[in-house]
């Protein structure tokens, strides 16, 4: 009696996609990038020395326009900001 596999199959290449690309992103994840001081001198802007670790911040734009904080937490990486931020330094 042949049975119907198909249903195996496909559950079996979606969960091998998954843990591929899962793999992708753990080796290659920027988050994992440790902050010493030699990596934060490489880094555009600035970070301040707080008793918890160190805040990272950027200026940018004319010193007469309003300022505006863009805020990075724990889910959201600060790089999710460039494109609004280079938006914004040039409006």
């Amino acid at each position: 009696m042949k049975k119907n596999r198909w249903p195996i199959w496909l559950t079996v290449s979606a969960v091998a996609l998954m843990a591929f690309f899962w793999g992708i992103y753990a080796i290659w994840d920027p988050e994992k990038i440790t902050l010493d001081a030699a990596t934060r001198s490489r880094l555009p802007g600035q970070f301040a020395q707080l008793a918890d670790g160190y805040t990272h911040y950027e200026l940018g734009g004319p010193a007469d326009a309003p300022l505006v904080v863009l805020a990075a937490g724990f889910s959201v990486p600060y790089y999710i900001w460039d494109p609004t931020f280079k938006a914004l330094t040039g409006a």
